[in-house]
């Protein structure tokens, strides 16, 4: 048995015999493993007795469910899992009413309602009763010439009706016959009785819910003389809707011109501005003051002098004999990509090319000035002759015919400048400016970079 197996047996033993002393005996057991080692229980539960009645205390303690360490819960690690929703608890009770609002402004009055329906006409009254009969004519002589015949006379009273007589016996039925009896004389109508007396008013009928047909539209009435302008009535409540704007009235005649008012004691605010007065006669020509010190700050500008006399008309120009080149001011972009730049334009180019060049027809002499705002030291610009390459843009660059040289860098303020101010320009000679290293252009300054900095050039020729 190996010296670690035997200690670590002791250990157990040891442990086992401390863990069966008698509790009555009321000592503590200490374990200590070796530095670095760990009280190991290999196998069984971890049972303590008496942790249901001992003291209570606030720190939780955690086991790792992998090798079964012991220790401190990590934070966060002690939350359950969410628990269920809860009931959704009773009703409140139904809260006091609220106060009662203020009344409210009286609001406008409604438009006037439409005209109600005309109701169904009543029944007709009960018809009067007929009146009496009139009395019977007296009866004619006879004649044996039938006399026109008279008029109907008035149908006499109706008689009493008599007593009934005995039935008679009842005679043989007549033949059949198949001709009709003729028919009697149609009787004159009688005259017509005098109207009945008016009937009383019937009943007003039931309201009916169907309109009854419109009565024809009386005549308009004669117009009625103005009333009396009626009292002020009360001022109503104030109304949120604006009323209609009213006619402008007709712009009154101006009052004439009221008398000047006495003059008024001194005022803090300033009257309105007067008229203004008539110029006046300009005064004489005072003496020519001393010329003043030199100002820093420009005098206004001067009036515009009388026009000079027109020059004689020049003649005709046909081209054929142009004299030098004009004098001219263009601004360049410098850098490592375009170093090359004409004499006459703002075209530019990273090559010597015919975009850039210009030329004189006859010999001049020329002069130019450059204003260089590149923020680097010891430049030197120069003026190439350029001779142009055969089926191509490009141009080779013989040796330069002017240059001058800055030695400054600029930073901030006016240019920095260089000038040449005479050399001589051979008749149709091309020419264009280059930032190269020497005179013979073979390649572009190398202090030059990719920056764009800004270069202005003044040339002529004459």
């Amino acid at each position: 048995m190996s010296p670690l197996s035997l200690r670590h047996s002791l250990l157990s033993f040891a442990i086992a015999n401390a863990l069966t002393v008698s509790v009555a005996a009321a000592q503590n057991i200490t374990v200590t493993p070796p530095s670095g080692g760990d009280f190991v229980i290999s196998s069984g539960n971890l049972v303590i007795s008496g942790l249901p009645s001992a003291t209570t205390q606030t720190d939780p303690l955690c086991f790792n469910m992998t090798n079964g360490a012991v220790g401190a819960c990590a934070a966060g690690s002690l939350i359950g899992p969410t628990g269920a929703t809860g009931a959704v608890g009773p009703t409140g009770d139904i809260g006091a009413t609220g106060l009662t609002g203020p009344i409210g402004n009286t609001g406008a009055s409604g438009p006037t309602g439409a005209t109600g329906l005309i109701g169904a006409a009543g029944n007709t009254g009960v018809t009067g009763a007929t009146g009496n009969l009139g009395v019977t004519g007296a009866t004619g002589a006879a004649s044996t010439v039938v006399g026109p015949t008279g008029a109907t006379g008035i149908a006499g009273a109706t008689g009493s009706i008599g007593a009934t007589g005995s039935t008679g016996a009842i005679g043989n039925t007549g033949a059949a016959s198949t001709i009709a009896g003729p028919t009697g004389i149609t009787g004159a109508i009688g005259i017509t009785g005098p109207t009945g007396s008016i009937g009383s008013t019937g009943a007003t009928g039931a309201t009916s819910t169907v309109a009854g047909p419109t009565g024809n539209t009386g005549a308009i009435g004669f117009t009625g003389p103005t009333g009396a302008t009626g009292s002020t009535g009360a001022t109503g409540a104030t109304s949120t809707i604006a009323g209609p704007t009213g006619v402008t009235g007709a712009t009154g005649a101006t009052g004439s011109t009221g008398a000047t008012g006495a003059t008024g004691a001194a005022s803090s605010i300033p009257g309105p501005a007067g008229a203004t007065g008539a110029t006046g006669s300009n005064g004489n020509t005072g003496q020519t003051g001393a010329t003043g010190a030199n100002s820093s700050v420009p005098g206004p500008a001067g009036a515009t002098g009388a026009a000079g006399a027109t020059g004689a008309a020049g003649s005709s120009a046909s081209g054929a004999a142009p004299a030098g080149i004009p004098f001219g001011t263009f601004g360049h972009t410098i850098s490592s990509g375009g170093w090359i730049f004409s004499a006459v334009s703002n075209t530019g180019a990273g090559g010597f090319a015919n975009t850039t060049m210009t030329m004189s027809p006859t010999a001049c002499t020329g002069s130019f000035t450059i204003y260089s705002y590149l923020p680097i030291t010891n430049v030197t610009y120069y003026l190439f002759p350029l001779t142009p390459v055969v089926n191509s843009n490009a141009a080779t660059p013989g040796t330069a015919l002017a240059n001058c040289t800055i030695a400054a860098a600029w930073s901030s303020g006016p240019p920095q400048t260089c000038s040449v101010a005479s050399f001589a320009l051979p008749a149709n000679t091309p020419i264009a400016f280059g930032v190269t290293t020497d005179n013979t252009g073979a390649a572009k300054n190398t202090s030059l970079t990719a920056s764009f900095n800004e270069v202005i050039s003044s040339f002529s020729c004459k």
